[in-house]
């Protein structure tokens, strides 16, 4: 999901009236504009840390790893060089189960065209990644029992095929997505802006409506801006997602499959609530922080976390 930045900007008043003045002029906000200029000079490494709330079906999970970038510039734009940093893996991304499809993000970095604001518009060489990614899934594959590797595998590969190079970095960036895309934004302190988005889902082929309220709250200018977001997402696209991902299923089995999505259809009706301290120099992140939250019969359940912390 691209996760949109909020902003909380401190503010700076305007200087005193002078003491002859005959009235108090009111001081306005601040303004802060955020500009998308990233050191091209050394990697940009950031700690990953994912918390999700346990389920029926599945149990809490934390972990904490490394994922580096690398900026060059490229015309009027940028180009990001990514990869995770196998070093910093936890145990459970190690696994001989998991450890294949985490294989083509840990060595050659994969490389991505950004425009002048961050924004990330496509995957540099995507058939040569799509095929890294293509030969991990099969040879992850083989680890599972052959019955179940026919009924699974397919799906996971249709995943990745449908893919193309636009659509690939929703898929790929997901745990750093919401350091891209930063630049161009400039708004006064306590600004709030509303706005409906969609955002995409890759690997389902679809996307989700979501109401995001962007507010700039606090900043020392020149130095670093806080921005704050909350992000609301539309019950109907969940169901729409569902009918897409029960598609991907068997004529036998997506009949069950459907009745049990739609049994987590309350679990979907989320929100999001976000903060990110942005360095301004940079327009990079120093740190961001999301939390997203179900509201099931009135009561609020926490689903998952996202911290990103810039390890300068």
């Amino acid at each position: 999901m691209r996760s949109i930045l909020a902003a909380a900007l401190l503010a700076c008043l305007a200087p005193a009236p002078p003491a002859t003045a005959q009235a108090a002029t009111k001081a306005e906000p601040a303004t802060i504009e955020i500009v998308f200029n990233p050191p091209t000079d050394a990697p940009m490494r950031y700690r990953v840390a994912r918390d999700r709330a346990a389920r029926t079906s599945r149990p809490a999970m934390s972990a904490s790893w490394v994922e580096e970038l690398r900026f060059t510039r490229a015309g009027d734009g940028f180009i990001a060089h990514w990869r995770m940093e196998a070093a910093s893996l936890p145990p459970e991304m190690r696994a001989p189960g998991v450890a294949p499809m985490i294989a083509p993000f840990t060595g050659e970095p994969i490389a991505f065209d950004l425009d002048a604001e961050g924004t990330v518009l496509r995957v540099r060489d995507w058939p040569a990644a799509q095929a890294r990614i293509l030969a991990a899934v099969d040879a992850a594959g083989q680890l599972i029992p052959a019955a179940d590797r026919d009924k699974v595998m397919p799906q996971v590969r249709a995943m990745f095929t449908g893919l193309t190079a636009e659509t690939a970095p929703s898929a790929l960036l997901r745990n750093v997505e919401p350091l891209f895309g930063g630049g161009g934004l400039s708004m006064h302190v306590g600004e709030e802006i509303s706005t409906p988005i969609e955002q995409p889902v890759p690997l389902l082929g679809g996307s989700v409506a979501m109401d995001v309220t962007i507010t700039l709250s606090a900043a020392e200018p020149g130095r670093t801006a806080t921005l704050t977001s909350r992000s609301d997402y539309d019950p109907d696209s969940f169901k729409r997602l569902l009918t897409q991902l029960a598609d991907r299923f068997t004529p036998a089995e997506k009949a069950a499959r459907t009745q049990e999505l739609e049994q987590m259809l309350p679990e979907m009706l989320l929100s999001e609530t976000g903060t990110t301290l942005i360095d301004l120099p940079s327009g990079m992140p120093l740190r961001y922080e999301n939390r997203r939250i179900a509201t099931i019969d009135g009561k609020t359940v926490p689903v998952e976390s996202l911290a990103l912390t810039w390890l300068r």
